[in-house]
């Protein structure tokens, strides 16, 4: 046993190990940097994106990162075991002394830009979804030292690899839930998101009209109704969606099919009438909207859409 150990630990034997390491972080040194180059052009606007859909690309920029980062950390823990050894018993010389200072002079520039660069990007895909002849794409990132998380919302070709952003939001460190609800009637796709895992709240629609919505909330029993608010050629025009706090993923809501427009107002009320059981809408002390078990319009303005 003990001549097996000793065979294990001779002195020919470390030599050769720490000469393998040698050759591996000499190797590593020139590869992460060159490894990083090719990540930074891969990155580079409108050179590679357009050759791959918007989800293929986004996982090779993660690869790639993620190679680089692991070549980087074995270069130094290779280094680490070489210079531990080889220090220690002066036998390291000046040429490969200054290729190890050189490679990590190189590495950590190198990889501080890729990292800047990977956190500026889209992480990954939210959220999906097709209407007519083009892909739709939900995807989010963290701009460094923001502490607010970025939604993207991309309208890409019918392959992904042509993009363009078409609307932005912006919440808080805390990932949420988003989603693509499509109506092939209207030619729209309406993107939700909510802080939880349900995408609850309507964001901003895409069509022929695009508009982004203010809104108020309010409960009714199991359900909450959302009254929603935007400017549609100077029109002011409203909408309500209905949503099931027992469903807790995905888009747990149903766009109700109410319109009412309005030139001017000055105020609105969004009312749970607990003595009738019906939720009420006020516009300027007009009740407008009833909804108890189906939406009922009382005002001019105000109509109902046959689904």
């Amino acid at each position: 046993m003990p001549t097996k150990l000793q065979d294990l630990f001779s002195q020919k034997r470390i030599e050769k190990i720490l000469h393998y390491i040698e050759q591996v972080s000499l190797v590593i040194a020139v590869i992460v940097p060159v490894l990083t180059v090719l990540h930074i052009i891969f990155l580079w606007p409108g050179i590679s994106q357009n050759f791959f859909p918007l989800p293929v690309y986004l996982q090779i920029t993660k690869i790639l990162s993620l190679l680089i980062v692991v070549g980087f950390c074995a270069f130094f823990f290779a280094m680490y075991v070489l210079l531990s050894f080889t220090i220690v018993r002066r036998q390291i010389t000046s040429r490969k002394m200054l290729l190890l200072l050189l490679g990590t002079m190189a590495a950590i520039p190198m990889c501080c830009i890729v990292g800047v660069k990977t956190l500026r990007l889209p992480n990954s895909i939210h959220a999906s979804a097709k209407l007519d002849q083009n892909q739709y794409y939900i995807n989010y990132y963290h701009d460094m030292g923001d502490i607010f998380t970025n939604y993207h919302f991309a309208k890409c070709n019918e392959n992904g690899s042509e993009c363009e952003e078409i609307y932005r939001y912006w919440e808080g460190p805390i990932f949420g839930a988003s989603a693509l609800m499509v109506d092939q009637d209207k030619h729209e796709i309406h993107f939700f998101h909510g802080s939880g895992y349900t995408a609850d709240s309507l964001i901003y629609t895409y069509g022929p009209d695009p508009r982004e919505y203010k809104f108020e909330d309010i409960s009714f029993g199991a359900s909450t109704f959302i009254l929603y608010s935007y400017e549609k050629n100077s029109i002011q025009e409203f909408l309500i969606t209905k949503c099931n706090e027992e469903i807790q993923t995905g888009i747990p809501c149903e766009i109700l099919p109410f319109r009412y427009s309005t030139e001017t107002f000055e105020k609105e009320e969004f009312v749970n009438d607990e003595s009738t059981g019906e939720i009420k809408l006020f516009v300027d002390d007009r009740l407008i909207f009833t909804y108890d078990t189906a939406p009922h319009c009382l005002a001019e303005g105000c109509i109902i859409i046959d689904k």
